[in-house]
């Protein structure tokens, strides 16, 4: 039988019960009250087990990590070793290119060049619009999604050897179909060649 909390409680013992037999019957309720509770305990255990254990749920805490993982590379590729070159043609680091919107109290006139980084701009009272730090978030926007376009498409390819968005229309009723594909999938006929056009 079943516990259930909404239950009216068990009839108190009688009062002709021996101060042993209250206790023993104390003893076994508590008994069933634990052993009710470990069962459920066991079962949503098992539950929360079977939901790790599938095969979705493990890709997809591989893939979080391996992308977290991929991602602090292609940040540091555009931090460390693109933004140094492309800062070569400047004379800062991408990043370190701010206007600044509002001078301090301290520096009536201020420009881009008062000071050396924004962070230092700011830490003086300046409001800065930092342009460089954008450019530099959409050079990594541009490298991660190139990649993952190019390793996704790949990746897709060399799973189902299949090439990823290539078809051709068919001639007889317009309907695209896979660039493999000999017969139309909507009209049945033969595309492997053109039609002749001698009448």
């Amino acid at each position: 039988m079943r516990w259930n909390p909404f239950a009216a409680p068990p009839p108190p013992p009688s009062e002709n019960l021996s101060l042993l037999d209250r206790v023993q019957d104390r003893i076994s309720r508590v008994q069933e009250l634990a052993n009710r509770e470990l069962v459920t305990t066991r079962a949503l255990l098992t539950d929360f087990q079977e939901f790790i254990q599938q095969g979705n749920m493990l890709n997809m805490a591989v893939g979080l990590i391996l992308g977290s993982s991929f991602s602090a590379i292609l940040n540091s590729l555009v931090v460390d070793i693109l933004s140094p070159v492309i800062s070569l043609f400047t004379t800062r680091g991408i990043a370190n290119h701010y206007w600044p919107v509002r001078c301090p109290s301290t520096t009536p006139e201020c420009s881009g060049d008062t000071w050396q980084t924004w962070q230092k701009a700011r830490d003086s009272g300046a409001v800065t619009i930092n342009y460089g730090l954008f450019i530099e978030n959409i050079i990594n926007f541009v490298i991660n999604a190139l990649f993952l376009f190019f390793a996704v498409k790949k990746a897709v390819e060399f799973v189902f050897k299949l090439k990823v968005g290539v078809k051709k229309q068919c001639l007889y009723c317009k309907e695209f179909v896979k660039g493999a594909a000999t017969r139309c999938k909507n009209c049945g006929s033969d595309i492997s060649s053109p039609p002749s056009t001698e009448g």
